[in-house]
């Protein structure tokens, strides 16, 4: 399904999103990184979402999971959206920087695409002594 046939074809579609706009404050850090994945899967860049998304991942960088981190900043550079959230793009190169010790491969690949898209790929040394370890 396109975003457009979404938007024309079902009529509830505009009231689901009405909802999933209101819900993403109180969402976990898995429900925002599935919500900004699904997101960028259809092609929604309708920006008060994305703002409200790329905020509330960032001030829960410390619960994001190495997956929550990969699907959010893939979803993020998916859509092209790198320089509208530079605030976001560098709160998630600390947060990878912690998590990529422990990332599955998966993990890493998608991380590797989305800030390699993103042009974020250049000036960091990987210091992760900010980083807490087990």
């Amino acid at each position: 399904r396109t975003l457009s046939t979404l938007r024309f074809g079902y009529p509830a579609w505009n009231s689901l999103l009405a909802r999933v706009r209101d819900c993403v404050p109180c969402l976990e850090p898995r429900g925002l990184a599935m919500v900004a994945h699904s997101a960028a899967k259809l092609g929604h860049k309708e920006m008060a979402l994305w703002l409200e998304l790329t905020r509330c991942a960032s001030a829960k960088t410390e619960a994001l999971t190495s997956s929550d981190l990969a699907k959010l900043c893939w979803a993020v550079s998916k859509l092209d959206l790198t320089n509208e959230f530079p605030d976001f793009w560098q709160t998630m190169e600390d947060a990878v920087i912690c998590a990529a010790s422990n990332a599955q491969s998966v993990d890493l690949s998608m991380l590797a695409w989305a800030f390699g898209n993103a042009g974020r790929n250049e000036g960091r040394d990987g210091d992760a002594s900010g980083c807490l370890t087990e």
